[in-house]
């Protein structure tokens, strides 16, 4: 399982990484590379160390576009964004170093889900507010 946040987060409770995990156990090995922030250019960057030489993964699945698709103007637009012609080439680039393996694995691209913005945020809201109350906690926390 390759892919961003979504990936990453797939082994939280409910998720579809350990449901995956799971229905496999006695079958096959699943690994997990998530890496939250990432779009297909930086997943490029990683191809080698996700699937080294001599690496023969039986199927792939690939989950990027949730950060590609942000907004180009958002705070995180200049980092994250990645225009679609180049999400696409991106794409083609990352099934091809997949299927260079000696066997090659099938892949399965899964679409980032549509997002509810106003339910994003209050989201984020609230994670940031129990993430500040723990940093400040830290403060007061004995020795």
């Amino acid at each position: 399982m390759f892919g961003d946040s979504l990936t990453e987060r797939s082994f939280e409770k409910g998720g579809f990484g350990a449901a995956i995990a799971n229905e496999f156990r006695r079958f096959a090995d699943v690994y997990v590379r998530g890496y939250s922030g990432y779009n297909t250019t930086h997943a490029l960057c990683v191809m080698d160390d996700v699937f080294p030489s001599g690496a023969a993964p039986v199927l792939v699945t690939v989950l990027f576009g949730s950060n590609d698709a942000c907004d180009p103007n958002s705070a995180a637009g200049n980092v994250q964004h990645v225009p679609v012609d180049k999400y696409e080439a991106n794409l083609r680039e990352i099934i091809r170093l997949v299927r260079r393996a000696d066997r090659v694995p099938r892949v399965l691209f899964v679409t980032p889900p549509p997002v509810h913005d106003a339910a994003w945020m209050q989201n984020c809201a609230e994670r940031w507010r129990t993430i500040r109350a723990l940093w400040y906690a830290w403060f007061v926390l004995p020795e």
